[in-house]
């Protein structure tokens, strides 16, 4: 049995490219909700998360995870597709259950993830590949919406 998250899209304008470049276009950015597991065993207050299918692990800002369920295993430099030292952050990189969800109410099966635990609020809520999308199914239509779709078991 599965169950289906509909995913939010957001369609922005390039702030910089869309006045130099004519008919350019909307940018896409794809959203869920996601409740971390709370340290007495309940869950949080549902949360935006950018969906990123460019994200190898999931990111989630300090106050966000702070109060949380965590396990802290290692410190570490995040960084992104510039490997330059200035583009990095420090993070912890750990453990934490999750569940995502929609604004319909629909909800996936809880996951132990890993992920990076950034110390800062910086930065959004990142779901990326490693324990998440790898175990789901993702429907990509960008016309008619995006779905994810949770084996619950």
């Amino acid at each position: 049995m599965s169950i289906k998250i509909q995913l939010t899209i957001k369609r922005m304008e390039d702030p910089i490219l869309s006045g130099k470049i004519n008919n350019y276009g909307e940018l896409i950015r794809v959203f869920g909700l996601i409740k971390l597991k709370q340290r007495d065993g309940s869950w949080s207050k549902s949360y935006p998360a950018i969906i990123d299918t460019g994200a190898p692990i999931s990111v989630i800002p300090l106050s966000r995870w702070i109060q949380s369920d965590v396990e802290i295993l290692t410190d570490h430099e995040m960084r992104g597709i510039v490997e330059k030292p200035e583009c990095s952050t420090h993070v912890s990189v750990g453990r934490i259950n999750i569940v995502l969800g929609d604004e319909y109410g629909n909800i996936g099966s809880e996951r132990e993830i890993f992920a990076y635990f950034a110390l800062t609020d910086k930065i959004p809520i990142i779901i990326g590949f490693k324990n998440v999308l790898e175990q789901t199914t993702l429907h990509i239509n960008s016309i008619e919406g995006f779905i994810l779709e949770d084996a619950i078991e």
